[in-house]
């Protein structure tokens, strides 16, 4: 294989051009490699044999020390890096921990050094680590980041107070309210007391009725469910939810996860085209016993 002769970059990419996360990573690549190749560099053994010199995430790298002479050829190795690259160490951005025997000591790399505990990429380490925080804050990304920009519709049946039920009369003749609170009386439901509001609905003959409680609905649910022309019906408290433009890689676990912080989830399913069944149109939808809103986005 071949080079090119040598040429002058006088300009970076654009936002958003899909060469430049290739061109980074031929950039930093070329750090790895020389820290890995340098046998003067002890690697740090972790459990389980794995030896480990670095790691890298995006623009972060982390360098595990375990000897002086290790320092030395590490400073040598970022000097030759810095003046084949261009790159610049930022003293003022480079964080170090000091573990063991060599916390509190004098260490010959310029680092703000800390003898407790650092923050690497979002993840807490060292003594005395807020561990709670570090996961708590990673569960909390890692669960709602998939989602990001998942729209949310709710549809099939409202989401109702669950201390309301329907009561539908049967027949032809008129039921009105006065004729409802004597029947609740005549079953031994309290009015006022048991039952705050009642509410005609469109259609003959039927209301709404909320009860002030869960224990006073199903006290009262028991007590009208065996009368004469009336049908008591409790309402659902689920809701089916359609999240769209989920991205097809996102696991369906990890869709009730998510929605499982606003409620039960009693069921999910994958939707798929009406005009060719079993193919994924990238939507979900969830049925959810609601606690809390969601809201319209999931950031």
């Amino acid at each position: 294989m071949g080079f090119v002769p040598r040429f002058l970059t006088r300009e970076g990419g654009a936002p958003g051009c899909p060469l430049s996360p290739l061109l980074y990573v031929l950039f930093s690549e070329s750090l790895s490699r020389l820290l890995e190749r340098d046998s003067k560099l002890v690697p740090f053994v972790v459990p389980g044999g794995a030896k480990v010199k670095c790691a890298q995430y995006a623009d972060d790298v982390t360098c595990i020390v375990s000897s002086l002479g290790s320092f030395r050829a590490l400073s040598q190795d970022l000097s030759i890096f810095e003046r084949a690259t261009g790159a610049k160490l930022n003293p003022e951005k480079t964080k170090g921990l000091r573990l063991g025997s060599w916390r509190y000591r004098d260490l010959p790399f310029g680092a703000s050094w800390s003898d407790q505990n650092i923050k690497i990429n979002g993840i807490w380490f060292g003594y005395d680590a807020p561990c709670d925080v570090t996961w708590n804050e990673r569960a909390e990304f890692v669960f709602v980041t998939p989602l990001w920009h998942s729209h949310l519709r709710y549809h099939g049946i409202a989401r109702r107070d669950s201390k309301i039920v329907k009561l539908t009369f049967t027949g032809e003749q008129a039921v009105p309210p006065v004729q409802v609170f004597s029947i609740l009386k005549s079953k031994g439901v309290v009015v006022p007391g048991e039952v705050d509001a009642l509410q005609a609905l469109q259609g003959r003959n039927t209301y709404d009725l909320r009860f002030t409680s869960d224990v006073a609905r199903q006290k009262g649910v028991t007590l009208l469910s065996n009368v004469e022309g009336m049908t008591v019906t409790p309402y659902e408290r689920s809701v089916w939810v359609t999240i769209i433009h989920v991205g097809l890689e996102v696991r369906q676990e990890l869709v009730v996860t998510v929605l499982g912080r606003f409620g039960a989830v009693k069921a999910a399913k994958m939707c798929s085209y009406a005009q060719a069944p079993g193919v994924l149109n990238g939507h979900r939808q969830v049925r959810i016993d609601l606690k809390q809103d969601i809201p319209s986005f999931l950031l």
